[in-house]
């Protein structure tokens, strides 16, 4: 299980374990070092250590490049610099800040780093050496408002394996400013004409992304490795944050911190929350999904949609649908049952054409809003998703057993039609924040897909989930974990079913929300790795779930 905390968390935590080493129970000065910034800076550094290995083999004679910001960041990223050089790493340590951490920097020097002061203006830092000065490590002065990169920064990254970016850590807001934003460009520039350019590594996290969002308000410099520290923030699961951070570290901290803000399921985890069969289940136990879908003109998605149920474990499929895609459920997927009858779960949306101008809509919608008002479990996707507005007027409850399943178009066009203004570009700066307003307003979970799929709760608990591969990005895949969703909410609801309560509550709905999420994704990349890593299609990501399953159920 991956979790992450918020900032203000972190800090509390930090603060008591900073009081708690302190002789005199005060917190440490600014530009100081304590030993909390010491062990931070320690598995930074043995990280980086394995990244440069894993570039070269070498460790002596490997160059490094540390952006070196204000604050205890920047002290992280000097000292971790000062490790490294001491290891026989070639260190650059480049101040981006008039307020650059002075023992971090004065410990980089010692250990034999160039020092290379950028300051935001003319004026010399009081605290820093005289550049003439035998102790000053030959610091190359410069300025950040000239605009491009100082020649000296061109020359260290120039052959460099290594770029340390630390120069804004967890109480940054608002992204990056000026100049330092235009320095960030430049270094991407940079990178991008490099055949080999250095492997980044951020500090806690990547410079210019919101901590506790996601959010990137503008530039930011993306990495290959994130290190972070006690634990990580929720930039590190969350889009669009997340797709630049690389491959996350942890370091250890021995913080004592509270729950988490956002989760993310792992195999183990997924395993855990799978409702593997009993030795005593039929066919009923094992979950009956009623899918109500399938257009004339949208048959294949009813098809995939039933191909992925049964595949995934549903104990039936019963499939409400035109005669077109009940032609192609039964010959692609003989196991499913084309009629009504009693069901565990509904998936109410893959096929379904409710907008269209010339014809009757088949099946009916109001066979769909009569799924969604029967107070069973719904899975809530594509078509089924413009019933909402006027089912929720009509249903009235303070919660409903739903998992609405939308893309960011779908997500933005609800939450408007709902009354809460929303772009799709709005959505996808902050999936985060759409899902969970989405799930408020409709009493509902809300699976949120996208490169990074997002799971929210009206409780305001949030899931991540990154299994995939870009190759899922394509025709049909939506409709195939519909149909996911619908087989293991079915199973969950009927063992529900001989429970006191009898009911699935949000937050269960949730959680099997994000292990459906990541079964899918982990499908999508079992099928690509079958073709040498090549395209998909939705049916091969289908016919990879019981592999999946298969493999997860050796981790139950």
């Amino acid at each position: 299980m991956l979790i992450a905390h918020t900032v203000a968390q972190v800090r509390a935590a930090e603060e008591t374990l900073l009081r708690a080493e302190s002789p005199t129970g005060d917190m440490p000065t600014p530009g100081s070092t304590s030993a909390l910034m010491m062990r931070a800076a320690t598995g930074l550094a043995a990280r980086c250590v394995r990244v440069i290995r894993d570039r070269r083999g070498l460790i002596p004679g490997a160059r490094a490049v540390v952006l070196a910001g204000g604050g205890d960041n920047g002290g992280d990223a000097a000292h971790a610099g000062a490790l490294l050089a001491r290891r026989g790493v070639q260190v650059h340590v480049v101040t981006v800040s008039d307020l650059a951490h002075r023992e971090g920097i004065g410990a980089a020097r010692s250990a034999g780093a160039r020092i290379i002061e950028l300051a935001h203006t003319e004026s010399p830092d009081p605290e820093s050496p005289d550049p003439g000065s035998p102790n000053s490590g030959s610091p190359d002065p410069g300025s950040l408002t000239g605009g491009g990169l100082p020649p000296a920064l061109v020359a260290a990254l120039d052959g460099a394996d290594l770029l340390i970016d630390g120069i804004l850590g967890i109480g940054a807001s608002g992204g990056l400013r000026e100049p330092v934003a235009s320095l960030v460009r430049a270094i991407t520039d940079l990178f991008a004409a490099m055949e080999f350019p250095p492997e980044v590594v951020a500090v806690d996290l990547p410079s210019g992304v919101d901590p506790n969002t996601g959010y990137v308000p503008g530039p930011v410099l993306s990495a290959d490795v994130t290190v972070t520290f006690g634990t990580a923030k929720p930039c590190h699961l969350l889009p669009p944050a997340a797709l630049h951070a690389g491959e996350v570290h942890v370091v250890d901290l021995g913080l004592d911190l509270p729950g988490p803000a956002v989760w993310r399921l792992e195999g183990d985890d997924v395993a855990c929350a799978w409702p593997w069969p009993r030795v005593t289940d039929h066919k009923y136990t094992r979950g009956v999904v009623g899918l109500i879908g399938g257009s004339p003109h949208y048959a294949g998605a009813a098809a995939l949609a039933a191909q992925a149920s049964t595949r995934a474990g549903a104990g039936m499929v019963r499939v409400m649908c035109s005669e077109d895609a009940a032609a192609l459920v039964r010959a692609r997927t003989p196991e499913a049952v084309v009629g009504d009858g009693q069901v565990q779960a509904y998936v109410v949306g893959p096929g379904l054409d409710v907008a269209g101008p010339d014809r009757q809509p088949v099946p009916s919608p109001d066979q769909a809003a009569q799924a969604l008002l029967s107070g069973q479990c719904c899975i809530v996707d594509a078509g089924g998703l413009a019933l909402l507005p006027g089912t929720l007027e009509s249903a009235g409850r303070e919660a409903n057993p739903w998992i609405l399943t939308p893309h960011a178009g779908e997500a933005a066009d609800l939450l408007t039609r709902l009354g809460e203004q929303r772009t799709r570009a709005e959505v996808e700066a902050d999936p985060a924040g759409a899902a969970s307003a989405l799930a408020r307003r409709c009493a509902a979970a809300v699976l949120l897909k996208g490169p990074v799929t997002v799971v929210a709760t009206p409780g305001g608990t949030i899931w991540s989930q990154a299994d995939a591969t870009p190759w899922l990005a394509t025709a049909g895949a939506g409709d195939v974990l519909a149909g996911i969703l619908g087989a293991v909410v079915a199973e969950l609801a009927a063992r529900a079913e001989g429970a006191v309560s009898g009911v699935l509550s949000a937050e269960t709905l949730g959680l099997a929300a994000a292990a459906a999420a990541s079964v899918h994704g982990l499908a999508a990349r079992s099928a690509s790795t079958a073709v040498a890593g090549g395209p998909i299609t939705a049916s091969m990501v289908a016919d990879q779930v019981p592999v999946v399953l298969g493999r997860l159920s050796r981790l139950a």
